[in-house]
């Protein structure tokens, strides 16, 4: 469950950051909206059959 924890605790700190860069005049800064775009769908989590994939279950994958 170790690994569970730490991947649960770097997606916060990814969606964090993209909430952040969200806030941000992307007229500012253009190339920052692909990568916001891609961290994104990294958060939304699905599996090859598109349902949710469960972080406190991520052992199983």
């Amino acid at each position: 469950m170790k690994a569970s924890e730490e991947i649960k605790k770097e997606l916060d700190r990814l969606e964090s950051i993209v909430n952040k860069a969200e806030g941000i005049d992307i007229q500012d800064c253009p190339a920052l909206m692909p990568r916001i775009i891609t961290l994104k769908w990294v958060l939304d989590l699905k599996d090859d059959e598109g349902n949710e994939i469960n972080i406190e279950n991520v052992d199983d994958y």
